[in-house]
C-alpha cells in the first residue's frame, strides 16, 4: 500500500474516532485493512482502495482523487444500521479540512458517500447468530505533494 493511500485511510480512521457517536458505538475499535482475530463487536475496518492523480499541461497538479472503503461489523442488525448511519453522518459531505496522521497530513477537499450495501455473514458456530455487515465506499479529493524539476 502506498504511503498516500495509508495516509488517506489513516485520516478517515482519525475522523471516525473523533466523532462522538461513532466512537461511542465502537469504543476505539477502528482498524486499518483488517481487525485483530476474535475482536469484540462492533468494529470498523478502513481500507484504501484506489487513487488517481490529476495533471495539467505542465505536469502534476497537486490534487488526487481516491476511494476509501469503510466496513462495519455487528452481531445485532439494529446496531449495525445505527453504526452505518453514524459513519455516514460523520463522513459524507465533509470538506476543506486538514487531518494529521503521524508525520504526514492530508488536506481534504471533499468526502462523498459513493455507494453502500449490507450483508449477513452466516454463523460460524452452533449459536445460530451471524454477523451483520455494512460497506460504504467514499470518494475523496485531497491535495498531494508534487515533485519539482529543473
Amino acid at each position: 500500500m502506498s504511503t498516500e493511500i495509508a495516509t488517506r485511510s489513516g485520516a478517515i480512521r482519525k475522523l471516525l474516532l473523533r466523532d462522538t457517536a461513532v466512537n461511542s458505538d465502537v469504543n476505539g475499535r477502528v482498524y486499518i485493512n483488517q481487525a485483530p482475530q476474535k475482536k469484540r463487536l462492533p468494529f470498523l475496518i478502513v481500507t484504501g482502495i484506489d487513487a488517481s492523480h490529476e495533471h495539467h499541461m505542465e505536469g502534476a497538479s497537486g490534487y488526487a482523487i481516491g476511494t476509501v472503503q469503510v466496513d462495519g461489523y455487528s452481531k445485532d442488525l439494529t446496531q449495525m444500521q445505527s453504526l452505518a448511519d453514524n459513519v455516514r453522518l460523520a463522513l459524507d459531505g465533509r470538506s476543506k479540512e486538514t487531518v494529521s496522521v503521524g508525520a504526514e497530513s492530508i488536506t481534504l477537499k471533499y468526502i462523498h458517500l459513493d455507494g453502500d450495501n449490507t450483508s449477513a455473514i452466516p454463523p460460524s458456530d452452533a449459536s445460530g447468530r451471524g454477523i451483520h455487515r455494512f460497506s460504504h465506499d467514499y470518494g475523496m479529493g485531497h491535495t498531494e505533494a508534487v515533485g519539482t524539476f529543473t
